[in-house]
């Protein structure tokens, strides 16, 4: 497995369970930043103790974080995805590279619905953009994804296309008979 941090193949027993991206000695770097020493701890707790304090400062922050969703809605869609997914699966795509597939993609490719891309409050709709893994069995990689609305994608599961091919044609004898 190679560390997309250090960039070195490593064995598997040098990646933690949960996150098969980064290698042990990479996170164990990354937890000893400035940000974990005591001192840098209590002085950001009482900066956004204050911060959060003023409401006018509240809601300013509200504010530019909802403009920076609105200009960047596909790069927010990407980022929010590839972190939710490196969670349970290998995943070899960046977030540029997800960000322009999602900009390329408007609407479905299987029901041809426009895609929802709104950001927020964890809605959802039946035309919110999934990522899908064509093969999966395999990682996810720019040759192994495609964008589909979350209605096609929790039809689709976890069938492959030829799978899903064989479950249309039994759904349609299976109307067939009840009509």
């Amino acid at each position: 497995m190679i560390c997309t941090k250090c960039k070195i193949d490593k064995n598997e027993d040098e990646f933690y369970k949960s996150n098969k991206n980064r290698c042990k000695e990479c996170i164990k770097k990354i937890n000893r930043k400035s940000d974990n020493k005591p001192e840098n701890k209590q002085r950001k707790m009482e900066y956004q103790r204050k911060y959060r304090s003023d409401p006018n400062k509240r809601e300013k922050l509200r504010l530019d974080q909802q403009n920076y969703h609105n200009k960047n809605i596909h790069k927010v869609w990407a980022y929010a995805t590839i972190y939710s997914h490196k969670k349970r699966y290998n995943v070899y795509i960046t977030v540029d590279e997800l960000t322009n597939i999602a900009k390329n993609t408007t609407i479905c490719p299987i029901c041809k619905t426009k895609f929802n891309w709104i950001y927020g409050k964890g809605c959802t709709m039946s035309n919110s953009p999934t990522l899908d893994r064509l093969n999966n069995e395999n990682d996810i990689t720019i040759n192994n994804i495609q964008i589909l609305c979350l209605s096609c994608n929790t039809t689709k599961s976890h069938r492959t296309v030829e799978e899903m091919d064989k479950w249309i044609l039994q759904w349609q004898e299976y109307r067939k008979m009840k009509l």
